[in-house]
C-alpha cells in the first residue's frame, strides 16, 4: 500500500508512484482525465473543469489524482463563484484526505472565497492557518500578501487583529504583514516603495525565511498576479525530496506512527522553499515485506532518507538494506540494542535497554550510591540493560555486588529476593536467618529492614514483573534504591505498589505528563489535528521526522549531505523531551528520569 503527498505531483505526472502490476492501465487512463480536466481549467472552461473534477473524485477505489482532484474541484468552483460550494469542497478534502499535502492551499482556497464573500475575520483565519502549516513557502508567501493588504486597508477590527497577533506570535504577525506589505507595492507597479519597505524588511527580519523572496523582488519585481494553480517545481538546484517511511500503516500503532510524521511536517514547513514529499509504504510488520520495499526505495534516487519501521524484528533487515544502499534511514520505535550499529547511515530515536541502564548507572552514581544488585529477565531486554549498568557502574568507581536472574513468564521471585538480600546482608555483617518469607524466623528476620547495599536495579521490561518484585520484595524490606527502565513508566505500577515505593528512580524515553513546552505543544497540535491524544508511537515518530527536517533545513538535501547533519549532532527538545545525538553517535541518549511520589510518576530531582 503506497501514499504519495506533494505539492509537486498536480503538475508533474512523471513523479506519481510507481504502481503494482495489474494497476497501470487505470493510472493511466486517470492521468489523461486529469490533465485533460486541468487543460479545461487553464483555458477558463471551469463548468467543463468542474464537471471533470467532479467526476474523478468520484471514482471508486481512490487514485493517484483523488486528492488533486479535490483541491481543483475547490479551485474550479471558486472561479465559477460558488464560494459555499468551494468552501465545501475544500472540507471534503480535510475529511477525505487528511494526510494530503494540498491541505494548504485548500485553506486559501477558502480563504479567498470567505474575503469575496466580506468575511474578513473568517479569510484572515484561514490565512493565518496556511501561514502556521507546511505549505511551500511560495504559498505562504501568497497569504502573507492577502494578509498584509488586509491589515493595511483597514479591513480586520483592532480585536481581530490583536487575535492575530496571539495566533501568530506579535514578532512572526509583524513580520508576515510587513513581508505582505512588500509584495502589494510591488504587485502595484510602485518599485520605490517597494524597495523602500524591503530595504526596512530585511534590516527588521534578516533571518526570515522571506528575506530570500524579498531580495528576489528588489532584483526583479514581479508582472501582474497570475492564476492560483497548484505550485510546479523551481529550476535551479533540486528541490524535490522525498522521505520515505515504513510502518504497517493498517494497523492502530502505524497509524499512530503515521500522524507523528505528518505533524511534524505541518508544523516544521522547509524555510528553504523545497518540496518535500512523505511516502507512506505498508510494511505489514514483516520482515520479509520490509526488506522489499526498502530495496525499492533504495532504487529512487528522490528518496533521501527511511523513517521506519515500527518493530526492530523489521528494522533490523530494512536497515541492513538501507546500509548497504547509502540511504539514511531513522528508526523512531525500535528499541532493540545495536540497531544502530549496522552501519552509518542508520540512526535511532528511541531508548534501547542499554542506553537505560548506563543512564540510570549515571543518574544513581551521581547521587552518591555506590554498591548495588541486579535482579533482570533472562532475555535481550534484561541482559542488555544488566550489561550495561554493571558497565558504567563501575566505570563510576562503583561495583555490582549481586545479580541474579528470571525467566519470562516467572511469577515468584522471592527465592532471588532471598539470595540478594543476603549478599546484602554479609556485606553489612548481618545473619539473615531463613529461607522463605512465611516462615516465623524469616518474618522475624524481615520485620526490620537489614543494612543493604545502595540500589537495586530491577531489569524488567513488563509492568507486570515489576509489579510482582516490588510486591514480593516487600516484606523482605529491601533497605535500597529501586532502579529501572521503561518497564516502570505504567500508570499500573504506581497505582498498584506506588504506596510501598519510597525511593525509586527510573528511566525512560517518554513521559506524557511532561510540562516541557516542546511536548506540551505536540501534544496539543496533536489533538487539536486529529482529534485524539498521541502515545509514545506517534511521539517517537514526530521526534525522528524532526531529526530528518532540521538536517534538510541544515543542507542536507541528498543522501550523503543528510547523513553528514544527521551524524554532526541533534540536540533539541522534542515530544519526548529531549532528543539527543551526540556528534558521531547514531543512538539518542536523552532519556527522562523519574520517580514515584504519593502513588504518581514525576519526575525525579535533577
Amino acid at each position: 500500500m503506497t501514499l504519495l503527498l506533494g505539492v509537486g505531483l498536480l503538475l508533474h505526472p512523471q513523479t506519481a508512484p510507481a504502481q503494482r502490476p495489474g494497476r497501470s492501465a487505470l493510472n493511466q487512463e486517470v492521468e489523461a482525465r486529469f490533465q485533460g480536466a486541468l487543460d479545461h481549467y487553464t483555458k477558463g472552461e471551469f463548468a467543463q473543469a468542474r464537471v471533470e473534477f467532479q467526476a474523478l473524485l468520484d471514482l471508486s477505489p481512490r487514485h493517484q489524482r483523488s486528492s488533486a482532484a479535490a483541491l481543483m474541484l475547490a479551485k474550479t468552483l471558486y472561479r465559477l463563484q460558488e464560494y459555499n460550494l468551494a468552501v465545501a469542497a475544500v472540507a471534503q478534502l480535510y475529511d477525505g484526505f487528511p494526510e494530503s499535502r494540498y491541505l494548504p492551499e485548500g485553506d486559501l482556497v477558502a480563504g479567498d472565497c470567505r474575503f469575496r464573500q466580506g468575511d474578513t475575520g473568517a479569510a484572515a483565519d484561514q490565512y493565518t492557518r496556511v501561514l502556521r502549516g507546511a505549505g511551500d513557502l511560495r504559498l505562504r508567501a501568497r497569504a502573507a500578501d492577502r494578509l498584509g493588504e488586509m491589515v493595511a486597508t483597514g479591513r480586520l477590527s483592532p480585536a481581530q487583529v490583536e487575535r492575530l497577533k496571539r495566533d501568530l506570535t506579535p514578532v512572526r504577525f509583524d513580520e508576515v504583514v510587513q513581508f505582505g506589505q512588500v509584495r502589494w507595492a510591488f504587485r502595484l507597479g510602485r518599485p520605490d516603495l517597494g524597495a523602500s519597505r524591503a530595504a526596512a524588511f530585511l534590516k527588521a527580519f534578516p533571518d526570515s525565511p522571506y528575506a530570500g523572496e524579498t531580495r528576489a523582488l528588489m532584483r526583479t519585481p514581479p508582472g501582474p498576479a497570475t492564476a492560483s494553480l497548484p505550485l510546479p517545481v523551481s529550476a535551479g538546484r533540486p528541490t524535490r525530496l522525498k522521505v520515505a517511511v515504513l510502518c504497517p500503516i493498517s494497523r492502530d500503532l502505524g497509524r499512530e506512527l503515521r500522524d507523528g510524521i505528518l505533524l511534524a511536517r505541518d508544523l516544521m514547513p522547509l524555510a528553504t522553499g523545497d518540496t518535500l514529499d512523505v511516502v507512506f509504504e505498508d510494511s505489514e510488520d514483516d520482515p520479509v515485506t520490509s526488506v522489499k520495499l526498502a530495496q525499492k526505495l533504495a532504487q529512487d534516487r528522490d528518496v533521501v532518507a527511511i523513517v521506519g519501521d515500527l518493530t526492530s524484528r523489521s528494522t533490523v533487515p530494512a536497515a541492513a538494506v538501507a546500509n548497504a544502499s547509502q540511504v539514511p534511514l531513522i528508526t523512531p520505535t525500535a528499541s532493540e540494542d545495536g540497531i544502530a550499529s549496522i552501519g552509518d547511515y542508520v540512526f535511532q530515536i528511541n531508548a534501547t535497554p542499554g542506553a537505560q541502564g548506563g543512564k540510570i548507572a549515571e543518574h544513581a552514581c551521581r547521587a552518591g550510591l555506590k554498591t548495588f544488585a541486579v535482579l533482570a529477565s533472562l532475555d535481550p531486554y534484561g541482559r542488555h540493560m544488566a550489561e550495561a549498568f554493571a558497565g558504567r557502574v563501575s566505570a563510576l568507581g562503583g561495583k555490582v555486588v549481586a545479580r541474579e536472574w528470571y525467566t519470562p513468564g516467572t511469577t515468584d521471585f522471592q527465592s532471588q529476593i532471598q539470595r540478594i538480600r543476603e549478599v546484602g546482608a554479609a556485606l553489612a555483617g548481618t545473619a539473615v536467618i531463613g529461607g522463605a518469607a512465611d516462615t516465623s524466623a524469616a518474618e522475624s528476620d524481615t520485620t526490620r529492614a537489614v543494612p543493604f547495599m545502595d540500589g537495586l536495579l530491577v531489569a524488567a521490561q513488563s509492568p507486570e514483573d515489576v509489579i510482582l518484585i516490588v510486591s514480593q520484595a516487600a516484606p523482605y524490606r529491601v533497605a535500597a534504591y529501586l532502579l529501572g527502565g521503561d518497564g516502570w513508566n505504567s500508570p499500573r505500577v504506581s497505582r498498584e505498589v506506588g504506596g510501598v515505593l519510597e525511593n525509586v528512580l527510573f528511566v525512560s524515553k517518554y513521559f506524557e505528563d511532561t510540562a516541557d513546552t516542546p511536548a506540551r505543544r505536540f501534544r496539543e497540535a496533536f489533538r487539536a489535528r486529529f482529534g485524539r491524544a498521541p502515545n509514545v508511537a506517534s511521539a517517537l515518530s514526530y521526534d525522528a521526522m524532526t531529526c530528518v527536517l532540521r538536517a534538510i533545513a541544515a543542507g542536507g538535501n541528498s543522501r550523503e549531505a543528510l547523513r553528514e547533519r544527521l551524524a554532526a549532532g541533534q540536540d533539541f527538545s522534542g515530544a519526548t523531551g529531549r532528543v539527543l545525538l551526540a556528534p558521531g553517535e547514531r543512538e539518542n541518549s536523552g532519556m527522562y528520569v523519574l520517580t514515584v511520589r504519593e502513588g504518581r510518576i514525576v519526575p525525579a530531582e535533577p
